[in-house]
């Protein structure tokens, strides 16, 4: 091939390539006369394109010496074609590069740089992945604009510390993106939630799509979702919500070199959170235990948890002592809106009614009771609901006929607790009166409309200590509810055979119970002289507070 056709043979590829980097239809040559091969290949020049906050970009001048500094101006666009002045990319002759230091993600774009006014280096891409804190999950009542504050207005926080919604709360999940223009592909963004207890899809719609501009050539990217299943009645949904963000470049655009890592150009935030609505409250057989045996058995069968009380009608043969009956169990409700509450059942001339014993609620704390929280029923439980030992104390009186243990869940602002306990009592009270009169009731406890309850219910006889041994403890129960308040007039008498006498034998006290209409006749140290009848009146003398108690004192051991 002489010098004219070599030309001639420059020329017409010059054309190829023209023609194929400008993307219309190549053509075959035209001036190819030699017997000599050719093969054209079509080559993509790639360099460092894709970087991670502080790293720095550095791009070879591509000879050996060049000397650019105070000559070169780069320049920068970012989505709109249009380029301007960056100073942060500076020629670095000792370096034989073009570079910026500690690269900030407001730096992605496409850049190039001049010398006197022509292009010396043109389709540099640079792409600074962003950051975790750059994508985030905000839920909030109501979608957000991005001039609102990016966080969140679900105040309330469960045992675990996740969101937790109650009742008719809305929920919307707010995706927000904080991107650089300067990006070549915003394909990467994507929600996802599913339901992970119980295990089910969710499905979800999209209710806004914006973006908004900020500074240095940023915008915010928020989307906005609402979930079409929420709540579920009776049970608390554990929910998880995903924002992502996955970069992939447009590789023919961006002509990267090198492998991508996904921990750096993934970006997955996760939140879970809880929507609980009318979740019943919890109480343990487990944790039962009162100072009467036959009564610590009967109110951990799990047949004195029927809403239909059946098992009231059963009249127990063991009697509970007049006086003092504590105890204690564990239960599990809302730290807000929950509670638990211990009552007597009374049967006083035809009338049924409750009367509250002193109840002593803890909270208790994971890292102080290890063992308990390490139980599957308490995990089942915790977090939407916190675990409490219960200390409880009641006075049963001669009319005492049955004690409950109450557990409270309500939903909703403004919540009355007398209002919620007064209309669980009188529905309770109701269908004990059925169950009194017909085994085959089929009437059932019913809480109030805002609340749901768990019980624990059983029936009482009591009775007092009519044989005792000297040196115990004499302690006889009157009740005062229906007479005039003032103290109390007793009587003793040896047996029937002698008249009653307002002396009483030495020792005795009478005394008030606390918070209760009944008072206690007691001798803390009792001698055989004390057996004999005891009798009790109102303050007019002439009202019974109660049948005759007759008492026997019989020797101790050493006599």
């Amino acid at each position: 091939m002489d010098n004219h056709e070599g030309q001639a043979a420059h020329s017409d590829i010059a054309g190829i390539v023209t023609r194929w980097s400008e993307g219309r239809p190549g053509s075959t040559l035209k001036h190819h006369t030699g017997d000599y091969p050719i093969r054209l290949i079509r080559v993509l020049t790639t360099h460092p394109a894709i970087f991670r906050v502080h790293d720095n970009f550095i791009y070879k001048y591509g000879r050996k010496t060049e000397n650019y500094e105070g000559k070169l101006k780069c320049f920068v666009t970012r989505g709109d074609g249009k380029f301007k002045e960056e100073p942060r990319m500076q020629p670095s002759d000792l370096r034989q590069a073009l570079r910026i230091m500690d690269l900030q993600v407001t730096d992605s774009g496409r850049y190039k740089c001049t010398l006197a006014g022509t292009d010396r280096f043109s389709e540099i891409y640079v792409i600074v992945l962003p950051r975790p804190e750059d994508v985030k999950i905000v839920f909030s009542s109501q979608a957000l604009n991005a001039s609102d504050q990016h966080v969140s207005d679900i105040q309330r926080r469960d045992e675990l510390n996740r969101p937790f919604l109650r009742f008719d709360e809305k929920l919307i999940l707010n995706c927000i993106y904080y991107l650089s223009k300067g990006l070549d592909n915003f394909r990467g963004v994507h929600f996802s939630s599913k339901i992970l207890k119980p295990a089910q899809k969710n499905d979800w719609r999209l209710v806004r799509n914006e973006t908004a501009n900020q500074p240095h050539d940023m915008f915010f990217w928020i989307q906005s979702y609402e979930l079409t299943k929420l709540y579920s009645k009776g049970i608390a949904v554990e929910h998880t919500a995903n924002c992502d963000h996955s970069y992939k470049p447009i590789q023919h655009i961006v002509r990267h070199e090198g492998k991508l890592a996904k921990t750096d150009t993934d970006i997955r935030i996760v939140q879970n959170f809880v929507a609980s609505l009318f979740k019943p409250p919890v109480i343990f057989n487990w944790g039962i235990n009162t100072n009467q045996t036959h009564v610590t058995s009967s109110l951990q069968n799990n047949d004195c948890t029927s809403d239909g009380i059946e098992s009231f009608t059963l009249k127990p043969n063991q009697r509970v002592p007049e006086g003092e009956f504590n105890g204690s169990f564990h239960s599990m409700h809302y730290r807000s809106g929950g509670w638990t509450t211990v009552w007597s059942i009374v049967h006083f001339e035809q009338k049924l009614y409750v009367e509250n014993c002193s109840v002593n609620e803890t909270v208790l704390k994971p890292q102080q009771n290890k063992r308990l929280f390490q139980r599957p029923d308490v995990k089942e439980h915790y977090g939407p609901f916190v675990l409490t030992e219960v200390n409880f104390q009641c006075v049963v009186l001669p009319n005492v006929i049955g004690i409950v243990l109450i557990a409270f869940n309500t939903e909703g602002a403004n919540v009355n607790v007398g209002e919620v306990e007064n209309a669980y009592a009188e529905s309770l009270i109701n269908v004990i009166k059925e169950r009194l009169k017909s085994q085959s009731s089929k009437v059932s406890v019913k809480p109030s409309g805002n609340s749901v309850t768990r019980h624990r219910l059983v029936r009482v006889r009591t009775g007092w200590a009519a044989t005792v041994t000297r040196g115990q403890q004499i302690v006889m129960i009157w009740d005062t509810r229906h007479v005039s308040n003032g103290t109390p007039y007793c009587e003793y008498r040896v047996n029937e055979s002698i008249a009653w006498s307002s002396e009483l034998p030495s020792e005795f006290k009478l005394e008030i119970i606390s918070n209760t209409p009944g008072y206690r006749l007691y001798k803390t140290n009792s001698n055989l002289t004390d057996s004999g009848q005891y009798r009790c009146f109102g303050p007019d003398k002439k009202t019974s507070l109660g049948p005759v108690r007759t008492v026997a004192v019989v020797p101790a051991s050493e006599d």
